[in-house]
């Protein structure tokens, strides 16, 4: 029985952060954006499509930190050369969050709009 009632728990818990995670911050005219990478066969043609494309923030207690966050193009392309993702695949986007006031150790704090691909 109590092994019943903490798998409920667990379950609801789990069922609480994504939806938690599912709610969409949007800063209008932030300072600093934050950009991220993301693979170009579902955002650039989402984007392309007129479809909003949501990038996570932490889930599940932490489990999945949030999407990766850089204060520049420049930064997010560097990670991408660096750590040799194949750059057709992969791309650099810009987020509708504020680096600063959105962002701690290099991964988002709130599910963010993927705004644009950076050119």
């Amino acid at each position: 029985m109590i092994a019943g009632i903490g798998a409920l728990a667990l379950g609801i818990w789990a069922v609480r952060s994504f939806i938690a995670a599912t709610e969409v911050f949007v800063r209008d005219a932030p300072d600093v954006p934050i950009y991220t990478l993301g693979e170009r066969s579902s955002y650039s043609s989402a984007l392309q499509n007129g479809t909003k494309v949501l990038k996570f923030g932490p889930i599940f207690g932490g489990v999945y930190p949030g999407g990766l966050a850089f204060a520049s193009a420049q930064e997010a392309r560097a990670h991408l050369e660096d750590n040799g993702w194949d750059p057709v695949r992969w791309s650099v986007y810009q987020l509708s969050g504020d680096y600063y006031l959105d962002s701690r150790d290099g991964h988002i704090l709130r599910s963010l709009l993927v705004v644009s691909e950076a050119q």
